[in-house]
């Protein structure tokens, strides 16, 4: 008998949230807004030592680590079976989403506490726009990494970078593989 009041309620619930593909967009763009207010209201203290920022670096690469294994196990998998559906596009931007910030904590952490590591970045700001454009491979040249470990971390990002194009390379080939019906995409 608690069934029937558990699916009324459940039903009664159902029409205040959004149809399919808006709740999935409103639920994406809440995702990405939550991570950059987390990015923004996380604690950074300056003075830090040289043991804690090797641990912060750690971390980063830990959570990129994460990423990389969520992004590349899907790709495994879509590889095995394309038929199954795969990461939707909302997904892949937020674990992107995700790597930039984590590379922007980094760099920041970095530049507030080691100055001399990064030229022109002061602000979380300066670190978001820095790790943007390093995605991007755009390089102004306003904000630039000067010392060997602002280097190193840079160096490591545009590594994941490059993976991570490649990554979606095959996802979005594999997408379109599985809604054209065809097997001749250019695989020669």
């Amino acid at each position: 008998m608690t069934a029937a009041p558990q699916l009324s309620k459940e039903k009664s619930q159902a029409h205040l949230r959004p149809p399919g593909r808006l709740h999935e967009w409103l639920v994406a763009i809440a995702n990405l807004v939550g991570v950059l207010v987390i990015y923004f209201m996380l604690p950074v203290n300056s003075g830090l030592s040289s043991a804690r920022l090797v641990l912060d670096v750690l971390a980063t690469a830990a959570g990129v680590s994460v990423v990389a294994f969520v992004l590349f196990r899907e790709v495994k998998r879509q590889g095995r079976d394309p038929s199954q559906p795969g990461l939707s596009g909302l997904r892949l931007i937020l674990l992107l989403e995700i790597v930039l910030v984590i590379f922007s904590f980094t760099y920041y952490t970095l530049a507030i506490n080691a100055p001399e590591q990064f030229h022109g970045l002061s602000t979380r700001i300066d670190s978001l726009y820095f790790s943007m454009v390093t995605t991007t491979t755009v390089g102004y040249g306003d904000v630039y990494a000067a010392g060997q470990a602002a280097r190193a971390i840079v160096i490591a990002q545009i590594g994941f970078d490059v993976a991570f194009i490649a990554a979606l390379s095959t996802l979005i080939r594999v997408h379109i593989r599985r809604n054209i019906g065809s097997d001749d995409l250019g695989d020669r």
